[in-house]
């Protein structure tokens, strides 16, 4: 009896361990009770899930809009949204992954290349102004269905907007 215990005990050990990873569960949960010395070794040694479950991200099914826990994710770089701030150009360089051929001589986006960086950075900056606008719609309508969500007050606090009345 106290084996079945110990199993069922690390099987859930396991399970945490997963969920801390971004995996499901679940299966780990089974897994784990199963055969709990190979499914503890293996989750420890297993790389967090894409999209990890952990972080506090939601996205609005009507747009598919991630709603960061961050709604401000430039001001690591220093705080300004402006072409002029360097640290904002390392943001738009890393987040859209504008990387120079120097075969050709041009700056890459995604599939669209540029002549020179100043109109890759403008790209990106029209990028990252657009996915801001449509992440502050999506928290106007999910602020308008549930005002008292602690994930709509912390993103209405870091936009700026008020309450609904």
């Amino acid at each position: 009896m106290e084996y079945v215990i110990l199993w069922l005990i690390m099987g859930g050990v396991v399970g945490i361990v997963a969920h801390s990873k971004g995996h499901s569960p679940v299966p780990w949960i089974l897994y784990g009770a199963l055969i709990w010395p190979i499914a503890l070794t293996h989750v420890l040694v297993v790389a967090p899930a894409k999209g990890n479950a952990s972080s506090v991200n939601s996205v609005d099914p009507a747009t598919g809009v991630e709603l960061a826990e961050s709604a401000r994710p430039w001001e690591e770089y220093g705080g300004q949204r402006t072409l002029d701030s360097a640290r904002y150009k390392e943001f738009l360089i890393e987040r859209y992954k504008i990387r120079r051929n120097d075969v050709l001589g041009e700056y890459i986006i995604d599939d669209q290349s540029f002549a020179d960086v100043r109109a890759a950075l403008q790209h990106a900056f029209d990028l990252h102004e657009k996915e801001i606008a449509e992440r502050e719609e999506t928290l106007r309508r999910m602020a308008s269905v549930k005002p008292e969500d602690p994930r709509v007050i912390k993103l209405r606090r870091a936009l700026n907007i008020p309450a609904p009345d």
